[in-house]
């Protein structure tokens, strides 16, 4: 039995809303405030750098952000992929365990389990007081999919936070090329050393 374990932010999730939204509510623009969230991306910057950018403190500016509405600024079904919920059903149909596990915060941990998707667990960084890349998050995601590190593939659209720790850490890694982290991050030499590079989850199966 293979564990699937994913990421949620352009893995499953496609996030071009809640980045739209936060435009809005930095007030710029939304190309202006995408292109320089790719030339952050290219530069292999860390994206809440996009909002130091504008002047705003990301942390601030989030725990005021997320209560603001409820149903627009956490995820919605709406919002996943269309090959996202029909391949964790096809894959937990096919006798594996199917984990989520990303750097989202509580809040949107709890967003998505209310959703009662095809998985055996929703986990996320802030649950565990550890992100990606760190070890710590790899190890967590060990003890929750209890079994052999080989056993285990993670599907991340970054190389830097998903493909290479996980790596390091004897998982499986394969790495999805969508939304911007992926594209880019697809053409970076080390985007070799994933197990795959696909266009769909749907691969997978």
């Amino acid at each position: 039995m293979v564990v699937y374990a994913f990421d949620v932010g352009e893995t499953l999730v496609d996030e071009s809303r809640l980045w739209l939204r936060y435009a809005h509510y930095v007030g710029v623009p939304p190309l202006t405030f995408l292109g320089v969230l790719g030339s952050y991306i290219a530069e292999g910057r860390d994206d809440r750098d996009v909002f130091a950018h504008f002047g705003v403190d990301f942390d601030r500016f989030e725990a005021n952000l997320t209560w603001r509405n409820r149903s627009e600024d956490g995820i919605l079904a709406d919002d996943f992929y269309p090959d996202a919920l029909p391949t964790l059903k096809a894959l937990k149909s096919a006798g594996h365990r199917v984990l989520i596990a990303g750097n989202q915060s509580k809040r949107m941990n709890a967003c998505l389990e209310a959703l009662d998707l095809p998985v055996d667990k929703v986990r996320c960084g802030e649950q565990w007081g550890a992100k990606k890349p760190t070890h710590r998050f790899f190890q967590r995601l060990l003890r929750e999919a209890g079994t052999d590190a080989g056993e285990i593939v993670y599907i991340g659209d970054r190389v830097d936070h998903d493909i290479l720790p996980a790596l390091e850490m004897g998982l499986r890694a394969v790495l999805i090329r969508r939304g911007p982290w992926g594209h880019v991050h697809s053409a970076w030499p080390d985007a070799a050393r994933a197990g795959a590079v696909i266009g769909s989850l749907r691969a997978l199966l």
